[in-house]
């Protein structure tokens, strides 16, 4: 995962995504969390989906992470909003995880 961080941008791939579809089948969910978070027996399936996660369904459209000021947003503008207001996630991912990132 790439975020900007003032004009630049820096890497975390300690951050997978954990995808998934809502019960109702209509739609596509997304959790960032930890690596540490994800299960060793299944490599995109989160172990505690209230830890250390940011939640994105395709139901929110363009209120990202049920945020209500993202609708008119570049594509940068949500990666910084995310360092903002998610910085226990952005701090604890940095660094390398090759066996999630090197493929």
């Amino acid at each position: 995962m790439a975020y900007t961080k003032g004009s630049g941008f820096f890497a975390a791939s300690q951050t997978p995504i954990s995808p998934g579809m809502g019960g109702s089948g209509l739609h596509w969910r997304c959790s960032i969390t930890l690596v540490g978070n994800i299960l060793k027996t299944h490599g995109a399936m989160g172990k505690d989906q209230y830890r250390e996660s940011a939640h994105y369904s395709t139901g929110q459209s363009d209120n990202y992470f049920d945020w209500r000021d993202a609708q008119n947003d570049t594509a940068r503008k949500p990666a910084a909003k995310f360092i903002e207001r998610f910085p226990d996630i952005v701090k604890k991912g940095q660094g390398i995880d090759w066996q999630y990132a090197g493929w």
